[in-house]
């Protein structure tokens, strides 16, 4: 595993109130409330994760109900960030009505996913994709489709073609914490072409968000 990566925050010393900033600033609540939505993740789903950050996503699933069934923990969070997955522990364990250990959370890189083929019914993919180099985003999206059954879906939330100027404006915040090379192709519309250079056979844009930090687009594809 590479020892470089970038924070989830983009600055390392704005951790602490990572929970804080996201929240405020990207819209977090609606779009994971609309990934869940569109995924339909059940008690019994075996959902990935990556890049979960400190866990909201995972948090969520937890408040329908808990995880069903024998032997390990269907819901995987995984990230890179040592630092934020001891943040998403914290969260996930103080969460009353889940059983502790329900949620498995993994370090790992996104773009070499640590599983079996098709060992997930659900991945799901917010905010991450515009933190990695351009050859890095369609690697990590080939692992994604690897990793899903053959009949499974990819949700996915991450910045795209800005609606406006204003939203053009607006991701510069983002492109300055967290480099052009990673950001711009995101302005370019990049997304929908690198879901289907992954190998999905089939996606759909399911929702466009505006957020103080630019344009999200949402998508559901199909391996």
């Amino acid at each position: 595993m590479s020892s470089s990566f970038t924070c989830a925050t983009g600055f390392s010393f704005l951790l602490p109130w990572y929970d804080h900033l996201v929240a405020r600033l990207t819209c977090e609540q609606a779009v994971k409330k609309h990934l869940i939505q569109q995924a339909g993740i059940g008690p019994q789903t075996r959902l990935l994760d990556v890049g979960c950050g400190s866990g909201t996503l995972l948090q969520l699933v937890q408040e329908q109900g808990p995880a069903t069934g024998e032997g390990p923990s269907p819901w995987v969070g995984l990230d890179i960030d040592p630092r934020i997955l001891k943040q998403a522990q914290v969260k996930l364990d103080s969460y009353g009505k889940q059983p502790h250990g329900r949620v498995h959370l993994v370090r790992a890189a996104c773009d070499r996913l640590p599983f079996h083929d098709h060992s997930f019914q659900v991945v799901s993919c917010s905010l991450v994709l515009h933190h990695l180099k351009p050859e890095q985003k369609l690697s990590a999206l080939r692992e994604m489709r690897r990793v899903l059954s053959r009949t499974g879906k990819l949700v996915l939330a991450d910045y795209g073609h800005p609606k406006s100027m204003l939203a053009r404006l607006l991701f510069l915040m983002v492109q300055i914490a967290d480099g052009w090379e990673s950001t711009q192709p995101q302005l370019q519309g990049v997304l929908p072409n690198l879901i289907a250079e992954a190998g999905f056979q089939s996606h759909q844009e399911t929702a466009v968000m505006s957020t103080p930090l630019g344009t999200l687009r949402c998508y559901v594809a199909s391996p």
